[in-house]
């Protein structure tokens, strides 16, 4: 019985018996009215009653947070107890699976049934569990140049991965069936069998994408899989090496090193392969993107997308998101990647590296779209990277 049917009950009897029992046995219509009466009266009250309780049920539910997001936490208060996972905002805390619509909690507010408290996992915390539990799939969904290589670096240290780029390689299965007609991204129906089929030989795997990806067709909510996806600042992925349409060889030196490839900065600035690239990685819809007039639909679908992520990382402190994965998923911390990560490179700001302000502006404006996703996104990550340092 649920607690709003128990205190209705409470309610109901034995005063609203009585009058609903008066009501039924008066043979008079004076009689009558007088029952019903009494039994409007009786309910008004006792509803009264009703919401007082809900509302110091409310009051009940406080979370408490931990130094990190993704922390398991136990709101406690009153006769009540739940368990979720945050995620920490400077002022606020959110939970980790907001948006997440099978998210039931019924509040146990001490009255005649103890037993009336039920907390039903939501689907993010339930895939971590799968995890746990030794039956879930690591999947990062990673674009490129947003740190997947250390991540599965990482993942490479607490268990079996593919050997190229967390992707293939000569331990790829090559003779099961799914495996070979899979084509990612998996599709709604594929995604169970894939997931089933993947966990017997590794526990985190990888999908890498510099393009439009229609991500959308994945089942992200399947119970197993437990989805992950790096986020970085649009403008220092902007300068990341790699960089796409072929512009790595020109571009050898950033800017502010060598103001003689100010041409070559403003060309690829304008590239279609850079115009808000992971924007256009996560959107649900193909012809994204268009500069600075890029339509809002396509944040939008983005931002949806991201939203039924098991988890963010923020690549601004890669490292120690990691560290708190790890502890989310009772993982231990490897020597080899504390070794690893003592030796990731840290750059100047993005400013001083173009040494142009002009561009620099120029580029805010043209991949504004982008910074939003990014912007709203970090926020959402299992660390709140702005905690940890500033960036200059």
């Amino acid at each position: 019985m649920s607690v709003r049917e128990s205190d209705e009950r409470s309610v109901m009897s034995p005063s609203v018996d009585w009058a609903l029992t008066n009501s039924r046995l008066s043979n008079t219509p004076v009689q009558q009215y007088i029952a019903l009466a009494s039994l409007f009266l009786i309910t008004l009250l006792g509803f009264g009653t009703f919401s007082n309780k809900v509302t110091a049920a409310n009051d009940a539910l406080e979370v408490h947070q931990k130094h990190y997001n993704g922390s398991l936490i136990t709101g406690v208060g009153g006769n009540t107890s739940t368990k979720v996972y945050i995620i920490e905002k400077e002022k606020e805390s959110i939970p980790i699976f907001e948006n997440n619509a099978s998210i039931t909690v019924t509040a146990n507010t001490g009255g005649d049934n103890p037993t009336a408290h039920q907390s039903t996992l939501s689907i993010k915390e339930q895939q971590l569990q799968s995890y746990r539990d030794g039956t879930g799939l690591l999947l990062n969904v990673h674009v490129t140049h947003h740190g997947g290589t250390f991540f599965c670096f990482a993942m490479n240290q607490v268990g079996p991965c593919p050997k190229f780029a967390c992707m293939g390689g000569d331990n790829w299965p090559k003779n099961t069936t799914l495996f070979a007609k899979a084509k990612v991204p998996w599709s709604f129906n594929d995604t169970g069998p894939f997931v089933q089929e993947a966990r017997q030989y590794f526990h985190m795997i990888s999908w890498e994408f510099g393009h439009w990806a229609n991500l959308g067709q994945t089942n992200w909510h399947h119970p197993d899989l437990v989805s992950v996806a790096i986020m970085r600042h649009p403008l220092e992925r902007f300068l990341a090496g790699g960089r796409c349409g072929g512009f790595q060889p020109k571009l050898t030196a950033d800017l502010a090193d060598d103001p003689g490839l100010s041409d070559v900065y403003w060309e690829y600035a304008n590239a279609a392969c850079a115009d808000n690239y992971a924007l256009k990685v996560f959107t649900g819809s193909s012809g994204c993107c268009n500069g600075t007039n890029t339509d809002v639909k396509y944040l939008d679908e983005a931002k949806h997308q991201l939203d039924q992520f098991t988890i963010i990382m923020d690549q601004d402190c890669l490292t120690e998101s990691i560290y708190a994965l790890f502890d989310l998923l009772h993982l231990n911390t490897t020597e080899a990647l504390q070794k690893k990560a003592k030796s990731v490179h840290v750059h100047k700001s993005v400013r001083e590296r173009i040494g142009n302000d002009t561009l620099y502006e120029y580029l805010e404006h043209h991949f504004r779209r982008d910074i939003e996703l990014y912007e709203y996104v970090k926020s959402k990550s299992i660390l709140d990277c702005s905690t940890l340092k500033r960036r200059a």
